[in-house]
């Protein structure tokens, strides 16, 4: 098929969009849902779901105002990967409720997700811990304004691209601990009591 086009017309309604077994690439916007090539223009909904079952996937998503979008990545537990894409606002990866939320626009949220890729541009980007005693490691990469966050040592691990700040924060836990690795090359690291 070469068009589609969803239109759910009045009420709360939900659009779920199922993958394969296989490798599945999905895309999803406000207005477009592309399911490994088929491309669907959608119109009305309140929620989109994507389903991604089995294999090594890969979802994209922008936020959109008044749309929730959940990312199911399915199986594997090692290789399905989420790219949230900012529009210009704030941007906030909450690894305790499993949401990404860009200010003013619907929460897109994950389960089975083991990297998300959170591209915030020219605005700030916060990560923040669970309601539990964290861990968060945070690894700046040899590439300008990108770092990496895990918590706990568990998935996701949080590939964040910012040039504006980036924010690390733990949840509700009382005794949270931040790890601030160097990199390969001479580094020169300088701690106040909030800021690295």
């Amino acid at each position: 098929l070469e068009a589609v086009t969803v239109d759910t017309g009045a009420a709360a309604d939900t659009l779920v969009v199922n993958g394969t077994s296989g490798n599945d690439t999905v895309s999803i916007t406000g207005t477009n849902a592309t399911m490994n090539g088929q491309s669907f223009s959608l119109a009305s909904e309140e929620s989109i779901v994507a389903n991604l079952g089995d294999g090594d996937d890969a979802a994209t998503v922008t936020g959109a105002v008044g749309i929730t979008i959940a990312v199911n990545g399915g199986g594997p537990t090692a290789s399905d990967s989420l790219t949230f894409t900012g529009s210009g606002a704030a941007v906030t990866v909450d690894l305790g409720a499993g949401t990404i939320t860009e200010t003013g626009l619907g929460v897109v949220s994950d389960t089975g997700i083991e990297q998300v890729n959170a591209n915030a541009g020219a605005a700030g980007l916060t990560v923040t811990g669970t309601a539990q005693n964290d861990t968060l490691v945070v690894t700046p990469s040899l590439t300008a304004n990108t770092a990496q966050i895990l918590a706990n040592g568990v998935s996701p691990v949080v590939q964040a691209n910012t040039t504006g700040t980036l924010t690390v924060t733990g949840g509700g836990g009382a005794g949270d601990v931040l790890v601030y690795n160097g990199t390969a090359v001479n580094d020169t690291i300088g701690v106040a009591a909030t800021n690295i």
